[in-house]
Formats: structure tokens, sequence, C-alpha cells
């Protein structure tokens, strides 16, 4: 616009550049919010995978909780040779259990790896917003100083 017009009037080329840096600054700002929104993506996404990693502790507690309890009839069925019926289905129970409560336990690891490749993602859009701010903003300011320097001439 200065290069088609040099005998515009430096009012009117003050006031039209002071735009161009409000709407830039208008753009820098709606970039901020929506990094921020990210940001806010993020932290929720980093709590879903804290919850998911207490379930999965919590899952393999309770799946070697089992398998020791299975040892432990496995050993007392050795020293009876093996003929209490009862000891035999309590073993195979203990390690069904302990064979759940361990695929349970990956599946919560699993969902931890989705959830920390999701947020490394919307982190890194984050932080290109972040970038793409920041120059706006540099704008802004050039365009403000051109601004000054225009009216300076008035």
């Amino acid at each position: 616009m200065d290069a088609q017009r040099p005998t515009e009037d430096p009012r009117l080329r003050a006031l039209n550049t002071r735009l161009q840096a409000a709407m830039t600054s208008l753009d820098a700002a709606k970039t901020h919010c929506k990094a921020t929104h990210f940001e806010a993506v993020a932290a929720n996404l980093m709590v879903s995978r804290i919850k998911h990693q207490e379930l999965a502790a919590a899952a393999t507690a309770r799946g070697q909780h089992f398998f020791d309890k299975m040892k432990e009839c496995e050993a007392a069925l050795a020293r009876q040779g093996g003929r209490s019926e009862t000891l035999q289905a309590e073993m195979i129970r203990n390690r069904q259990k302990a064979m759940k409560m361990s695929a349970d336990a990956s599946a919560h690891e699993k969902k931890m790896a989705d959830i920390e490749e999701r947020m490394r993602t919307v982190l890194s859009e984050a932080e290109r917003l972040r970038h793409e701010r920041d120059k706006r903003l540099i704008e802004v300011r050039k365009l403000e100083a051109e601004a000054i320097r225009v009216e300076s001439l008035i």
C-alpha cells in the first residue's frame, strides 16, 4: 500500500499502519488463545495418563498377589502329591486372575503410550503456535514503530 501511493496523506498512512498493527495484534491474541487451549488439553491428557498409570500399577500388584497365591497352591499340591482337587481349582482360578490382571495392566500401559503420543503432538502444536504468536507480535512492534515514524513527519 505504501509503495503504490507515495504522495498519500501521512495521517491516513499512519492510521492505516495502526489499523494493520491492531489487526495483527488481534491475530496474535487469537493464536495465543489457541496455544493456551492446546496446553490445557495436554494437561488433561497428562491427568488421564497418570490415572492409567495408577490403574496399571494396581492391576500389576493384584496380579502379583494372585500369582503368589497360585505358587502357594502349587507348593501345597506338591506336598500333598496332587491329590487335592480343591487346591487345584484354587490354583487354576488364581492363575486366571493373575493373567487377567496382567492383561489389564498391559491395556493401561498401551493407553498410557497412546496418551503420551497425543500429548507430544498437542504440545508441539502449542509450541508452533507460540512461535507464530511471537512473530506476529514482532510484526506489530514494527508496524507501530512505522506509524510513529510517519506521524513524526506530520
